[in-house]
């Protein structure tokens, strides 16, 4: 499995499969949707989506921002992570992570996603994970 870091809204055939990547999903939001690149309270904010990729389809999503020397992925009541029921959750993880230490490469000290459900590829890719307010949460640094 891959990972592949955009910065703009996607072309036809990408946007085509991350749709299909969230019909199949868990809690999937418009957070997740290839719409954040048109949100207007982010363009000075830098954002970027990691996707993961199985044989070139969308099978899991993050999106974040660029604030400093942070990367910011969600709140703990608005994740912006969502991964295919249907993947194997833990290969889907594991790309998203990567893709997440790639975009913060040189630009971040801390990377800060919400999850409301496992993801259990981060851990062992050196990754920390703690609740927040009784959400599930992991504060990652690079």
């Amino acid at each position: 499995m891959n990972w592949k870091i955009i910065q703009n809204f996607p072309e036809a055939d990408l946007e085509r499969s991350w749709r299909e990547c969230l019909l199949h999903a868990d809690y999937p939001t418009h957070y997740t949707a290839p719409e954040y690149f048109l949100e207007p309270f982010w363009a000075d904010k830098r954002p970027f989506a990691a996707l993961a990729l199985d044989g070139g389809e969308v099978t899991g999503v993050v999106t974040g921002l660029h604030t400093g020397t942070q990367i910011v992925c969600g709140l703990p009541v608005r994740p912006q992570v969502c991964q295919r029921k249907d993947a194997d959750r833990r290969q889907v993880s594991k790309a998203l992570s990567h893709g997440l230490l790639e975009a913060a490469k040189g630009q971040a000290d801390l990377i800060t996603l919400y999850t409301w459900t496992e993801m259990e590829g981060f851990q062992p890719e050196g990754y920390s994970a703690r609740e927040c307010g009784g959400e599930k949460g992991l504060l990652c640094s690079t």
